[in-house]
């Protein structure tokens, strides 16, 4: 389609724009924008059967209870049960995996005090690669239901990335 073939070109530019010398885009931003969001296999953090079970400070994998969905969950290091935090369930877009955005907000430090949880979509697309489908909006609603049950959430955010953000749409308005 026209829209595939434009992100191709824009790849293709930007691919070149990065490995030419003469790049106005700095090494130290090279750097950056070449360290995907990858996840090394032994980086994997272990499963567990129940949110609860994911302790302050650590990053577990789940599958949830009520639907199945698998999705990663990283509880604060301070969080404290009797004041709650803030719970960020954030959707990961096409051919991805819930722990690559996991990972790339704690580099980033982003959201350090809050309780982020990171479905993975339910349809596989090769190693470590996820999708969403048409029905994924009562997954995710599931995920999400069960965690703020296991822990005191003081407000919940809902957002994505690209597949996942055309999800956070249906979520929202299907499941307030």
């Amino acid at each position: 389609s026209g829209a595939n073939a434009t992100g191709r070109a824009l790849a293709s530019r930007v691919s070149r724009r990065s490995s030419s010398s003469s790049s106005p885009v700095s090494a130290s931003h090279r750097r950056i924008a070449l360290s995907s969001p990858a996840v090394a296999k032994d980086d994997k953090p272990p499963e567990v059967d129940s949110p609860a079970k994911v302790k302050p400070g650590t990053t577990a994998l789940l599958k949830s209870a009520g639907k199945g969905m698998r999705y990663f969950l990283r509880v604060p290091k301070r969080y404290d049960a009797k004041n709650g935090a803030r719970l960020i369930v954030f959707l990961h877009g096409s051919n991805m995996n819930g722990l690559a955005y996991l990972r790339s907000f704690e580099a980033k430090k982003w959201c350090d005090d809050d309780i982020i949880c990171c479905p993975n979509g339910e349809n596989s697309a090769g190693a470590d690669q996820y999708n969403f489908g048409f029905e994924s909006g009562p997954l995710v609603a599931d995920v999400t239901e069960e965690v703020q049950k296991a822990f005191k959430t003081t407000i919940t955010y809902v957002g994505g990335h690209s597949q996942g953000a055309f999800l956070t749409y249906s979520v929202i308005l299907n499941y307030p």
